[in-house]
């Protein structure tokens, strides 16, 4: 059977039957002779159903429901059923709708339906109804009298007589699917949005009706919103839960300590199963969901540093991430433009953190565990680097797409300290790189006190540099001091020499061997034959020629500091020159007659340059081509 469409009611046909008694409850097709007075009915029934002359069935269950002004009767021969749904499921029912159940119904101008199995009854069908008798009244909410008498065309007859217990039909409520209901109104669940809050460390769930949702956004407002802490398992009871840690939100429902209710919240593979249940005085919010939801997260990045109680900010390019099966090393800085690790050189500071693997996802207490994590701080202005912490933490948590989140506030030492965020994807980078600041080479002459008070400054204008195979130092004779190798001999004119290439007045010459150019820093305390030479300091260094010590005959001669180094590379012309010396040392000569003396006035030379060398324009012998200088001059 089906259930009757409630709007076809509403539109009568204009086929209606009219009988000649205009206004009665009864109709008897012209020609059949059969008698339709009410009372004249063959059969005596009570409370049962005849179909068609069959055996008179009993009506063990009747109900009714009323909707858009109409009354549908129910009555069934199956007991117990107190649903419409019962009705249709049992399939054996008989239905009588009408529009004013108060006794006899005028066929020929009230709305009305009557069915029963193949027999279907309304206005509209009346060209094939021999004869209809009809009465139906509610004598209480509870109580029904109602009589059908139908002869069809065919001879095919339906006979009723119900006067007993009717009840209003039970409603049901088909359960929740994917939807929420907030007090009694429900919504579909179309799109569900996990969104990320990493410094929050909680996770809100977006719901929405709409399909196709793939982020939260202020324009388009979830209906429902479910925040979870990380690390919170389920099912939690409402009442006794944190409504911090677990908050419901919904129109004006928020969950808070008196809420009655269960949440249950289930995630696995990318699919969730939610189910809530929540009553706080007369709100009501029941949510049941079982499906796939997207999850994402706010991009964030930030970094700021302090030193002396400035501060530097700025936005991080990227998060640059190296990984070998120990260890995680995380760099990160200001620079605008960053695409490769060494990029954050450019900007005015980086931070570098080195974390073991198993720290990943972990807040560390650099207080407590600075033997384990290495964190550096470069600040690419001041050319320093700081590494040793005093308090601090670093925090770690890994995305759903792989990315990271990454956090820290430190405090170092020296009074520097650092914070920042990030929230992303990383870049990777497969070789390690040093990212200590140098100090661009400004090409100069230096003499500072100990305490690093500049006494004395020339600009470096010009690089001379001449080469002698073979030199013989002291004639070359080892038992008078002396060596024969090949030696470079570099002139470096300041901006004072006047032209004077070969006046160490105003020029100072190193003497090196070529053998330590681009070996790295040597002391040249170790015996390694070297000469520096320099008059024009003012008085600010004890002697004019500082040399390696050496024995010649039984005579011993001191002329060298006990802190001088040079390191001297060449490659594709350019020479980087760093020559560093403290005139501190033992000085003079030893024989039967005499003693070296610790002396020299503490003062410290450091002579820089960087850049091309230019030929060599004296008069002495010189090996080197004009292929080898960057720079010619006649």
């Amino acid at each position: 059977m089906k259930r009757f469409n409630q709007s076809g009611l509403s539109v009568l046909s204009a086929a209606f039957v009219l009988l000649a008694a205009g206004g009665l409850w009864s109709c008897t097709k012209p020609g059949t002779g059969e008698n339709t007075e009410p009372g004249t009915e063959p059969v005596s029934l009570t409370d049962q159903i005849q179909y068609d002359g069959g055996t008179a069935i009993d009506i063990q269950s009747a109900i009714y429901e009323v909707a858009d002004g109409l009354y549908s009767f129910y009555l069934s021969p199956t007991s117990g059923i107190t649903t419409v749904e019962g009705m249709t499921g049992a399939d054996d029912y008989l239905k009588v709708v009408l529009s004013d159940p108060k006794g006899t119904v005028d066929i020929s101008s009230d709305d009305f339906e009557i069915e029963y199995r193949d027999i279907h009854v309304m206005p509209q069908t009346m060209n094939d109804v021999a004869s209809c008798q009809l009465s139906a009244d509610l004598v209480t909410d509870s109580r029904l009298n109602l009589y059908v008498d139908v002869t069809m065309d065919s001879g095919k007859k339906l006979l009723a007589r119900y006067n007993n217990t009717c009840n209003v039909a039970e409603v049901v409520i088909p359960p929740l699917s994917n939807q929420y209901e907030y007090n009694g109104e429900r919504t579909s669940i179309g799109s569900v949005v996990a969104w990320y809050n990493p410094s929050a460390g909680n996770t809100v769930y977006h719901f929405y009706e709409q399909e196709g949702i793939s982020a939260p956004s202020e324009e388009n407002p979830a209906g429902m919103t479910f925040t979870v802490d990380d690390g919170r398992t389920f099912p939690v009871t409402l009442s006794t839960v944190n409504p911090e840690s677990v908050a419901i939100r919904c129109g004006d429902f928020a969950n808070t300590s008196y809420t009655e209710g269960t949440a249950d919240m289930q995630i696995s593979d990318g699919q969730m199963t939610l189910s809530i249940s929540a009553q706080e005085g007369d709100d009501v919010l029941n949510v049941e969901y079982s499906g796939a939801f997207v999850s994402g997260y706010d991009l964030s990045a930030g970094i700021s540093m302090t030193s002396s109680g400035s501060v530097t900010e700025g936005t991080p390019a990227a998060l640059f991430r190296y990984t070998d099966a120990t260890r995680t090393r995380l760099v990160i800085g200001d620079a605008a433009e960053a695409s490769a690790v060494a990029d954050v050189m450019s900007g005015n500071f980086a931070v570098q953190v080195d974390l073991a693997e198993t720290q990943l996802g972990t807040t560390i207490d650099l207080s407590e565990n600075s033997d384990i994590v290495s964190v550096s701080l470069y600040d690419y202005n001041a050319y320093t680097a700081s590494s040793a912490v005093s308090s601090g933490t670093v925090s770690t948590k890994t995305l759903s797409d792989g990315g990271l989140y990454y956090s820290f506030d430190i405090t170092f030492d020296n009074g520097y300290s650092v914070s920042g965020e990030w929230t992303g994807t990383t870049t990777a980078f497969t070789e390690l790189v040093d990212l200590t600041p140098v100090e661009p080479v400004v090409p100069k002459l230096i003499i500072t006190s100990s305490d690093g008070s500049v006494l004395y400054e020339r600009d470096i204008v010009r690089l001379e540099v001449r080469k002698e195979n073979d030199y013989s130092l002291r004639g070359g004779t080892p038992d008078y001091g002396g060596a024969t190798f090949d030696a470079y001999f570099i002139y470096f004119r300041t901006d004072t020499d006047k032209n004077s290439l070969e006046s160490t007045l105003f020029t100072p010459l190193l003497m090196l061997p070529t053998s330590i150019v681009s070996t790295g820093n040597h002391d040249l305390a170790d015996g390694t034959n070297w000469n520096f030479k320099y008059q024009g300091h003012t008085g600010l260094l004890s002697r004019s020629e500082f040399l390696e010590n050496y024995t010649s005959g039984t005579y011993e001669y001191y002329n060298c500091p006990y802190n001088v180094s040079v390191s001297v590379s060449v490659e594709n012309k350019i020479w980087d020159i760093v020559f560093t010396m403290t005139d501190r040392g033992m000085f003079g000569t030893k024989n039967m007659w005499s003693e070296p003396q610790e002396g020299g006035s503490g003062n410290i030379l450091t002579i820089k340059w960087s850049g091309g060398a230019t030929n060599y324009t004296g008069s002495k012998d010189n090996d080197m081509s004009d292929d080898e200088y960057m720079y010619i001059v006649e």
